[in-house]
């Protein structure tokens, strides 16, 4: 099994997750440059008749469905995958050591690779409290005579805690976006219709002719889309009946505002 321990490795290594996010934004960039049927399918249809020779190959290439293709699924669930095969042993290793005490300094300085030798005038028990007062943001271990390999009392010092648990934060925070936003994908929903209404011009119909709506079925939209896990009946129920229609337009003709009365 040793090639599927050198995968894993690969998978979960953070070079392996920056790659994969930048071919998650990459492949993000004809979603954000070309209409999607998950948004506007007239849109898309518009655009294939405007475009009959490239916009064939686009549809045959998905790039009107960018972040429904199974490409991008793949990429978005190896970098989940990738994200929580990283976080969870790194945390375990940074809850182990922040609870491990700092580690005693060698006996010998030199093998350090900083390492500074002076001479104070002041008694042992000064020198430890005032660099106790100067390491007082770090996590601090002392060791003292009995204890140290040297012979002599010690003190050791850590940080950068906080940094690192920082980072797992934002990765997690990575992790439960995506996860948020597979879960909302798994159980939208979302559907069109034409409700006839009343014009306020001098051939308006009477208010009884206006058409109702009730949100109680898929049935009852001209078009409709949901999830995997949506089977239809969580529907909100209401009615509503709407009396007029206005719009407001630009001097180019392209439409500024609508409004509807409706009970």
């Amino acid at each position: 099994m040793t090639w599927a321990k050198k995968l894993w490795h690969w998978l979960t290594s953070m070079r392996t997750a920056l790659l994969l996010l930048f071919l998650l934004a990459l492949i993000a960039v004809p979603g954000a440059l070309l209409p999607q049927r998950e948004i506007s399918e007239s849109q898309v249809n518009e655009y294939l008749d405007a475009n009959p020779v490239m916009g064939k190959i686009y549809d045959k290439l998905m790039l009107f469905d960018v972040f429904s293709s199974p490409v991008f699924v793949a990429l978005l669930t190896l970098l989940i995958i990738s994200l929580i095969g990283c976080i969870i042993p790194r945390s375990i290793d940074h809850y182990k050591a922040y609870n491990a005490k700092p580690t005693r300094a060698p006996k010998y300085l030199h093998r350090m690779p900083h390492h500074a030798v002076g001479e104070v005038d002041m008694s042992i028990d000064e020198a430890t409290a005032r660099a106790e007062r100067t390491l007082r943001k770090w996590r601090v271990a002392r060791y003292e005579p009995a204890d140290d390999r040297a012979g002599a009392l010690s003190l050791s010092a850590e940080r950068g805690y906080a940094r690192e648990l920082a980072n797992l934060i934002f990765h997690v925070a990575i992790v439960a976006l995506i996860a948020i936003f597979a879960y909302g994908r798994m159980v939208f929903y979302e559907g069109q219709i034409i409700v006839v209404t009343n014009s306020e011009s001098e051939y308006a119909v009477p208010v009884e002719q206006s058409r109702e709506f009730c949100n109680t079925s898929p049935a009852n939209f001209d078009t409709f889309r949901a999830g995997p896990l949506f089977d239809g009946t969580g529907l909100t129920p209401f009615c509503f009946i709407s009396h007029d229609f206005t719009a407001e337009y630009l001097q180019n003709g392209q439409a500024d505002s609508f409004g509807s009365r409706i009970s």
